[in-house]
């Protein structure tokens, strides 16, 4: 893992169209969860930025997805961002990450191939467990999707 991967929670507002959509997608948007947040941020504001890394020229969504598409909705041209350098195994790692501890409901197929993905770049699924905080089998299950499909 490299030193970028700490924790640093600093906000700074980019321009939503220097966006770019995540390399892995855990959840597709869902159109009802779109329409309570963007009701909610007319409200309240948006409470938690997004996080974002940078991929040339842009930024890459590490997650966010729905809060980016939400602010786009209502027209804002800037949103406030947690910019971290991550590779593309530490950003799909903090997705799984984030989404978890929102208890929020992934594709599972998704989530198998960004663990495939993980031990294709020589990761272990002992590792993969640790980082999410969940334990070997739960990986090594969700894994064995992939092979069932087949």
């Amino acid at each position: 893992m490299s030193d970028s991967f700490v924790d640093q929670r600093e906000s700074i507002l980019i321009p939503i169209d220097k966006i770019m959509c995540s390399t892995f997608s855990l959840r597709s948007i869902d159109e009802s969860v779109l329409d309570g947040l963007i009701s909610s941020i007319k409200q309240c504001g948006l409470l938690q930025p997004i996080m974002v890394t940078l991929r040339g020229e842009q930024f890459q969504i590490v997650f966010g997805n729905h809060r980016v598409e939400a602010c786009r909705r209502l027209g804002w041209k800037d949103i406030p961002a947690v910019v971290r350098l991550t590779s593309d195994e530490e950003s799909f790692i903090l997705q799984v990450v984030e989404n978890i501890q929102r208890n929020n409901a992934v594709n599972p197929i998704e989530e198998a191939k960004g663990y495939k993905f993980l031990v294709g770049k020589g990761w272990t699924i002992q590792e993969i467990a640790a980082k999410i905080g969940k334990g070997y089998h739960y990986v090594w299950s969700r894994m064995r999707l992939i092979d069932r499909l087949h």
